[in-house]
């Protein structure tokens, strides 16, 4: 592990250059190819390395995206080693400032660990399982999406464009609300369904999987606030208020521990997904709503309004596939059931962004990104049946 830290550390700064210069789809890219790397890894040699095999897959894996970030660097983008850059004061105080919000981060991070370690065994592996099924939406959309928006809102902000800028931040917000918010009701739907199929193997099964579903389940609903709350601080970055940023993200750490420790103290170990989301929440919602003080013009209100409306049907929707599950598919296996009921999702959700959509901007913005891609396929495909 001590040799893939600072390779992974490399890697990734070299990739965030990459993406500055438009490489927008190569963060999943490597990182699935990283990952491939470490499951081959521990696939073929854990039984003569044991648990080291995955150290070694993970070094490995880091080694290669750096290899290749350093080849696209040299040969596609045309790098010299040549420093000429001069490091100003204002460029050190950011940094100080960042790292300052990434130790305060940290520690949040921390707290329920601490916490969790004199409850009953079992909670805190629930809860790792269940953040980590949670977490791979946002690594995977999430995150990807919000490095191709942060090189508009960059662009944007280094040409002063003030009304474009607000305009693509709301746009962003907007679109991640539309696709997310469902997409967090269908997980909380399928929570069970979910954690049988990929967990329940072995002693894991009964309480534990129940443990992990429930708490998957209230998680889930934090997604698109999440979501929200990275493209703001993507906002705050390309407008260059790192200071106002760190500042505003100390308060989320001390509203994250206060909320946790208050939500085990009182509803036990579930009370952390409930307090994580109400956390989530209200710290987006008083940035988002407090941010056009410092910034005049800044749309919020339409963000929370579709996001209500949004929320609302996604759960009606939710609701109504939930009787189904539990009254003609409750005899069904946990992957047969969970597949109906993620078709049937998807057709309500598909009538109702047709007919009354909560955000019809956000449906034409999604139609005509689809149509574009769609169009690049198309003529290709009538050329070789021609």
């Amino acid at each position: 592990m001590g040799l893939a830290f600072p390779l992974q550390l490399a890697s990734q700064l070299l990739l965030d250059i990459l993406v500055s210069y438009r490489f927008l789809v190569l963060p999943a890219s490597l990182a699935c190819a990283g990952r491939l790397v470490n499951i081959l890894f521990v696939l073929f040699f854990h039984a003569r390395l044991g648990v080291v095999s995955v150290a070694a897959g993970l070094a490995c894996g880091s080694a290669a995206q750096l290899a290749c970030n350093v080849w696209l660097l040299f040969r596609v983008v045309g790098w010299r080693l040549a420093w000429r850059t001069e490091i100003g004061s204002p460029v050190w105080r950011n940094l100080g400032w960042a790292e300052f919000g990434n130790v305060v981060a940290a520690a949040a991070g921390y707290f329920p660990v601490y916490l969790f370690s004199g409850i009953g065994s079992g909670w805190l592996t629930a809860l790792t399982y269940a953040q980590r099924l949670n977490g791979v939406p946002t690594e995977l959309v999430t995150q990807q999406v919000s490095a191709a928006v942060a090189v508009q809102l960059n662009e944007l902000a280094a040409a002063k464009r003030r009304d474009d800028l607000f305009r693509a931040y709301e746009r962003a917000c907007r679109l991640a609300v539309a696709a997310l918010c469902p997409l967090a009701a269908l997980l909380a739907l399928l929570a069970p369904d979910a954690v049988d199929t990929l967990f329940g193997y072995g002693k894991f099964q009964g309480a534990p999987a129940a443990r992990t579903a429930s708490m998957f389940a209230i998680l889930a609903f934090g997604i698109p606030l999440w979501a929200i709350m990275l493209f703001n601080a993507r906002f705050l970055v390309a407008c260059q208020a790192i200071r106002y940023g760190v500042l505003w993200q100390t308060v989320s750490a001390g509203m994250n521990i206060l909320a946790v420790a208050a939500g085990v103290r009182f509803l036990g170990p579930l009370g952390y997904p409930v307090a994580w989301v109400a956390y989530i929440a209200l710290y987006t919602l008083s940035i988002t709503c407090l941010s056009p003080r410092r910034f005049p013009g800044l749309p919020s209100w339409s963000i929370w309004r579709r996001y209500a409306a949004t929320t609302a049907g996604s759960l009606g929707l939710a609701w109504a596939v939930h009787r189904l599950r539990a009254g003609p598919l409750a005899g069904w296996a946990p992957w047969a059931g969970g597949a109906a009921c993620l078709a049937v999702f998807l057709l309500l959700a598909g009538l109702w962004y047709a007919l009354c959509p909560p955000d019809r901007m956000a449906r034409d913005e999604t139609l005509a990104i689809l149509r574009s891609l769609s169009g690049r396929w198309l003529p290709l495909r009538r050329g070789g049946a021609a």
